[in-house]
């Protein structure tokens, strides 16, 4: 779908969720010295300037990004607090590197957490089909990030295809190592069954793969979304005994006091193969945003398949 410009939604609650999991993942991969490949189906433009007038639009970095921020410099909680902004923390890297970029306006969309953490021996593949988020995009990689590797030649290999994201899994020689993102913006209901049956089938073909599923939880496509997820799990569990799969889930409000079709309520991510104790800091992270995010009316859930 064409139409969707991620500049509307940048840096809300969806994103966080997002983005943390993922910054968590690429730094267990980072623990091993061999190198690994990151790739991500839908990459949007990269970083995105929040105060861009399509972003001010929606605002929706207020509750998202700018809200987190602000109850964090608050103190309130304090635990919570800590837990973020602590060097030791397993958040910590996210946390420093929007700080960051937050300074400057703009939200680091999960490229540049790529670009940013990622080491020299490692790549990156990116994949955008909007003509306007792909040449954004390619602007962002010309310019040095403003957290992590500040060199350009110090930073790791990246290509990047103007394409459909799910025709590249299809055709991807697996590596030995590595990540995929996939995030559709899910404006089609195709979305849905296009994300199962692309990961149904590179699973099969990679079975040690680190798979994150970014999912939306709305008012209007519920059932498309649970019938995505169950066919993962199907796929996943005919094919192994023991749990593979993670599933997350952020709500920040109640369903019923939305108004709006398309009302995003909260989010989710599935992640197969999961690294080692990444579900042991999902336990803490999940109550902390509830705090941040949601307030009262926060809910999380966490899931193994």
């Amino acid at each position: 779908m064409l139409s969707y410009e991620h500049i509307y939604h940048a840096g809300n609650h969806a994103d966080i969720l997002k983005h943390i999991v993922l910054t968590l993942i690429l730094e267990h991969l980072k623990k091993k010295p061999t190198p690994f490949s990151f790739i991500d189906t839908h990459a949007g433009s990269g970083v995105y300037a929040l105060n861009d007038e399509r972003a001010l639009k929606t605002n929706e970095s207020e509750g998202g990004i700018r809200r987190f921020f602000s109850a964090l410099e608050a103190g309130v909680p304090p635990d919570v607090r800590a837990q973020f902004l602590s060097d030791a923390s397993p958040f910590a890297s996210f946390t420093a590197l929007e700080k960051i970029y937050l300074a400057h306006s703009r939200y680091a969309g999960s490229p540049e957490i790529a670009r940013c953490l990622l080491r020299a021996c490692d790549t990156v593949t990116l994949c955008e089909l909007h003509p306007q988020a792909f040449s954004a995009l390619k602007t962002a990689l010309r310019s040095s990030p403003l957290f992590g590797n500040v060199e350009l030649e110090t930073q790791c290999a990246v290509h990047l295809h103007k394409r459909n994201g799910f025709e590249l899994l299809s055709s991807l020689k697996p590596p030995a190592r590595g990540v995929v993102l996939v995030d559709p913006s899910y404006e089609e209901l195709s979305d849905f069954t296009d994300v199962a049956t692309a990961l149904c089938a590179l699973y099969k073909r990679w079975r040690s793969g680190v798979f994150a599923l970014w999912y939306p939880l709305t008012t209007s496509k519920g059932f498309a979304c649970s019938k995505m997820r169950e066919a993962l799990i199907s796929c996943v569990q005919t094919t192994e005994r023991e749990p593979k799969i993670l599933d997350v889930q952020l709500t920040v409000c109640e369903q019923e006091a939305l108004s709006g079709k398309a009302s995003l309520y909260g989010s989710g991510m599935m992640i197969i193969n999961a690294p080692y104790k990444l579900d042991s800091e999902l336990e803490v992270l999940l109550p902390a945003l509830e705090r941040l995010l949601g307030k009262e009316s926060g809910k999380s859930a966490l899931e193994h398949y």
